[in-house]
């Protein structure tokens, strides 16, 4: 559900209803169980907000990683 949701440099993340129909697919082929997909439904509101803190932090550590490179001289526009 994470991948799904997470926003990628390539890509926006999915809405939490395309996640769930994608992962409603996967149940019925099976790749993922059922049980597990339930929890994550009950879940999803704590999982998002989970995934989006954790994204934010990670676009914070990454954008001051880019600002001390160039202030070392590194490639600029990383």
């Amino acid at each position: 559900m994470i991948a799904l949701r997470a926003e990628r440099p390539y890509r926006f993340g999915l809405s939490v209803r395309n996640t769930l129909q994608i992962m409603d697919s996967m149940v019925r082929q099976p790749i993922l169980g059922g049980d597990l997909v339930g929890i994550v439904v009950r879940n999803i509101e704590e999982l998002n907000a989970i995934r989006e803190s954790a994204q934010s932090k990670a676009l914070e550590q990454h954008k001051k990683f880019v600002a001390d490179l160039q202030e070392q001289g590194g490639p600029a526009g990383t």
